[in-house]
């Protein structure tokens, strides 16, 4: 047997994303809002999970339904309840210049409110600097006892990080597209438990000729490719995406858990850890997809209508939480593409009889030849006369015995030569043993 975790692999499966019963999943262009995430506090795990769903107006007059971070104006685009992540529109801080050196369009120093629940993802983000002599930086709180998952929090286990890159060039035509090594563009990783950061954009000599503006963001890791248009028209640019980490609770690991109070509500789910800030985590068991922090949120998947797991000889059975291939008779194996599937049934029976059977062909044979060879000999030796002389003395009194060669044997001691009782020319001649 084996289990195979599956997670929205058809849409006739049971959908990933699942808000709680009664509940809105969804709010405009965000069409996915799974517990324990909500549009209220009565959806939501508690009030650090509440979505605000708002109307936006555009300077066109258009407007629609938007969704925020909880508690700011951060904009939702996407909430992953299998990676625990969600997609934001992260902000650019930029530093631009006129062509006197003045400083017109300055908003070097922007801030990302999140908070300790929503830290930046240390592996989805980079930090990215954009111009020539431009230096691009972050700063936040971090929580170290949270990073160690160390339940003895304190106000001094709390400090700062500060970390930036500096991008340098003289002329346009140093920069490469595609690359971000430090000419024109730089950029560094973020480091674990980011949250409330602010960024900051400087040039060193507030110049202004083919690099007005210098800038500063943080974004998603292949969301972005630098140019060297971006030097001039990344003006145009608002925001960018990026990917912060969520965990429920305010527990620093599962084994301070208690089974009654766990957000992991579903039977068939298990808790793990956060790897980035506090509080913990749930998922499906292997076998079952859904949303585990509803009741009854975990359910089985048939793999046998999803995915060629067996192989053709072998048939499939689904079962709770996994899947079996079963030969057919007279066949062994696991049945599965992936391991040994099915393969002819070595019968032991077999085994033994195949070389019996080849034996007894052989002394078949053996004694078929030998009765040939006694057959040969007999009419080599006259035997066709002897049975012409006994039929003419058919019926006679005077019967002639024939022996056989096992009863010429004993009757002679085995030829043994104190029977002999004399030689002629027919062969020699052994007396009888009574």
């Amino acid at each position: 047997m084996v289990m195979v975790m599956m997670v929205c692999l058809t849409a006739a499966n049971l959908a990933c994303g699942q808000p709680k019963p009664g509940c809105s999943g969804s709010c405009g262009n965000l069409t996915n809002i799974p517990y324990p995430f909500g549009t209220s506090l009565e959806c939501s795990f508690d009030e650090t999970f509440v979505i605000s769903c708002n109307d936006t107006t555009y300077q066109n007059g258009g407007h629609h339904k938007q969704a925020y971070f909880p508690n700011s104006f951060i904009p939702i685009t996407n909430i992953s309840l299998r990676d625990h992540e969600l997609r934001v529109s992260g902000p650019i801080a930029r530093d631009c210049y006129y062509a006197d050196d003045e400083e017109y369009d300055r908003h070097a120093n922007v801030v990302m409110q999140t908070n300790s629940k929503f830290p930046v993802s240390s592996k989805r983000n980079v930090l990215v600097a954009i111009g020539c002599e431009a230096i691009g930086a972050i700063e936040s709180p971090i929580n170290y006892d949270a990073l160690l998952n160390n339940a003895n929090l304190s106000s001094s286990s709390v400090g700062r990080m500060r970390a930036g890159c500096l991008s340098l060039c003289s002329q346009v035509e140093e920069v490469k597209n595609g690359t971000c090594s430090g000419a024109g563009c730089c950029q560094i990783s973020i480091a674990d438990g980011v949250i409330d950061y602010s960024l900051m954009a400087e040039n060193l000599f507030n110049h202004s000729d083919f690099n007005p503006c210098d800038y500063s963001f943080v974004v998603e890791v292949g969301a972005y490719s630098f140019s060297s248009l971006d030097l001039v028209d990344l003006q145009k640019r608002e925001s960018f995406p990026v990917v912060l980490d969520w965990a429920v609770g305010n527990y620093q690991s599962c084994e301070q858990v208690n089974n009654s109070s766990t957000a992991c509500q579903s039977t068939h789910s298990e808790c793990y850890n956060s790897t980035n800030g506090p509080g913990y985590r749930c998922k499906c068991l292997e076998g079952f997809q859904g949303n585990p922090y509803l009741v009854d949120g975990c359910q089985d998947i048939n793999e046998c209508e999803i995915r060629n797991l067996c192989v053709s000889q072998a048939t499939c059975h689904n079962n709770v939480g996994g899947v079996e291939c079963r030969c057919p008779k007279g066949h062994i194996g696991d049945g599965l593409t992936s391991g040994k599937g099915c393969i002819l049934k070595d019968d032991k029976y077999l085994r033994f009889a195949i070389p019996m059977g080849g034996l007894w062909i052989y002394w078949g044979l053996k004694r078929r030849r030998f009765m040939k060879l006694k057959e040969k000999f007999f009419r080599q030796n006259g035997g066709l006369l002897l049975q012409q002389q006994l039929s003419d003395h058919k019926g006679s009194i005077e019967m002639i015995k024939i022996f056989t060669a096992e009863e010429l044997k004993r009757a002679t001691k085995n030829y043994d030569e104190s029977m002999v009782l004399g030689q002629g020319s027919f062969g020699t001649v052994y007396k009888e043993l009574c």
